[in-house]
């Protein structure tokens, strides 16, 4: 494997840049679990007093073993309805489903959707 090697110029600029970035990417991890976390302890609770998964569950149950989930909303009205949405209240994301790449789309409260990801295709195909 090749090794690149850095060509940055450490000055003061750089190094204030670099800790802005931490600080952001600090805040991002932050907000990203607290979405994960979902509506809070007594939602959840309700939830799964009916026998159901949360939409992070299903997707995980869904998605082949041992491979990858891109979440591409995650944020989606952060800051909105007194946090009472967190991720709008659906997961969406990228993940692997049969060997297919697929675009799984399940709310907080329905049952999943799934599109396969087709090569050159520009929209999703529903599976």
């Amino acid at each position: 494997m090749t090794v690149l090697s850095s060509q940055v110029e450490a000055s003061d600029a750089f190094d204030e840049r670099r800790a802005r970035m931490e600080e952001l990417v600090a805040e991002l991890r932050e907000r990203t679990a607290q979405v994960a976390r979902g509506g809070g302890e007594k939602a959840l609770e309700k939830h799964r007093s009916r026998g159901k998964l949360t939409a992070r569950e299903r997707v995980d149950r869904l998605l082949d073993p041992d491979t990858a989930f891109l979440e591409l909303s995650a944020l989606a009205a952060w800051e909105l309805y007194d946090g009472q949405a967190p991720g709008a209240g659906i997961v969406t994301g990228i993940g692997v489903i049969w060997l297919f790449r697929t675009l799984p789309v399940p709310s907080s409260t329905t049952c999943a959707r799934t599109w396969v990801l087709a090569p050159r295709s520009p929209v999703p195909v529903p599976l």
